[in-house]
């Protein structure tokens, strides 16, 4: 069925909610089984949850390009966003990581406007400059804007951090490839599946069966990724595309 612009902005604006709880979960199971082990069940999990709502999307529908661009940036956005969580050292480094990662909302809005043509009002403006000083608040860890501190923390682990903004960079390029070029498919069980094959043969030497106790925090990973990933297509397709 059809959805309304206003409808699909507010799915949209729940899709940050699961991908907020995915950052720790993600974590967590990396902590426990490794980065490359952890992520293959993760994401084979995932899978069957992707398939069963939403489905395979119509293939022959979108154009080359999308496949070389779009998918191509949304498989970056799986690998980095998991490594650099994969990689952090500590919760703290975690929680900063995150941060640097929830850029992709401004970056999505800067590149909509230079790239798509989409407009924006003035305040839209000043909404990112907000966002951008809450991420330098962070890595400060204080209000005033302590650019040694934020280096320190970045200089302590730099690969984490630079992949956590080429995830935000690749999600931003990914939504607004999506919005232009995916002809109103929902490409997530296509891009769920390589991102499968991927971490599987990443932890194809090292494969074990997974611990009971960890079983449910696979699913409630899972399903906050799944949800923020799924939600957030309907959300960039809006009245165009069917529900």
């Amino acid at each position: 069925m059809k959805i309304s612009t206003n409808q699909a902005t507010m799915i949209g604006c729940i899709s940050p909610i699961f991908w907020g709880l995915s950052v720790s979960l993600v974590r967590t199971l990396s902590e426990t089984l490794g980065v490359g082990k952890g992520l293959a069940i993760n994401y084979l999990i995932a899978l069957v949850f992707v398939f069963l709502l939403f489905g395979i999307p119509n293939l022959k529908a979108m154009p080359l390009k999308y496949y070389i661009c779009g998918l191509g940036c949304a498989i970056g956005t799986s690998m980095t966003f998991a490594f650099s969580l994969g990689l952090a050292k500590d919760g703290t480094q975690t929680m900063e990581v995150g941060m640097i990662n929830y850029l992709w909302p401004t970056l999505t809005i800067l590149f909509a406007v230079l790239f798509n043509g989409q407009k924006a009002k003035w305040w839209v403006g000043i909404g990112m400059l907000l966002a951008i000083y809450g991420i330098f608040v962070v890595l400060s860890g204080n209000l005033l804007i302590d650019f040694k501190a934020m280096w320190s923390h970045i200089k302590s682990n730099p690969i984490s951090y630079f992949l956590a903004l080429w995830a935000a960079i690749f999600w931003a390029a990914y939504s607004n490839f999506t919005r232009a070029w995916a002809k109103g498919q929902n490409p997530t069980t296509l891009i769920f599946a390589l991102d499968t094959i991927f971490f599987i043969y990443l932890a194809s030497r090292s494969c074990a069966l997974l611990p009971l106790e960890y079983e449910r925090c696979f699913v409630c990973c899972r399903i906050s990724i799944d949800y923020g990933f799924g939600l957030r297509h309907v959300d960039l397709r809006g009245p165009e595309g069917p529900y």
